[in-house]
């Protein structure tokens, strides 16, 4: 790969045109991801945003008509997931000041099925 970026000439018409090529298939193949699985998209670009980005990128949901739901203990993963209907679940790793107990709460969940009241919990 290295060899590849030393190769590049950023003054050569040739490589501008095959970079320009690289980036309108990137494009085409995103604009194909939005338009057919919005859901999976959007939780993707979700699961990447920073925390600044974040609000801008759940109201981009509520305007495509996606449901950004809040973080579930039986829902949940660590990254925002979306499901079959096509809504979005907050991630567990995305609580402020959580740590990683997120990977004891999957564990549990997946070891002993879902809790069933706070106390279970």
């Amino acid at each position: 790969m290295m060899n590849l970026l030393q190769r590049f000439d950023p003054q050569s018409l040739e490589d501008l045109i095959l970079l320009n090529a690289a980036y309108s298939v990137l494009a085409y193949q995103t604009a194909w991801l939005k338009h057919y699985n919005p859901a999976e998209y959007m939780a993707s670009v979700l699961a990447s945003a920073t925390t600044e980005k974040l609000p801008l990128y759940i109201e981009e949901c509520r305007n495509m008509g996606i449901q950004v739901l809040p973080p579930s203990i039986n829902e949940s993963d660590r990254f925002f997931i979306a499901n079959k209907d096509g809504i979005i679940r907050f991630g567990l790793g995305g609580i402020k000041y959580a740590g990683n107990c997120w990977e004891d709460i999957i564990t549990e969940r997946e070891r002993f099925g879902s809790y069933a009241s706070f106390r279970d919990f």
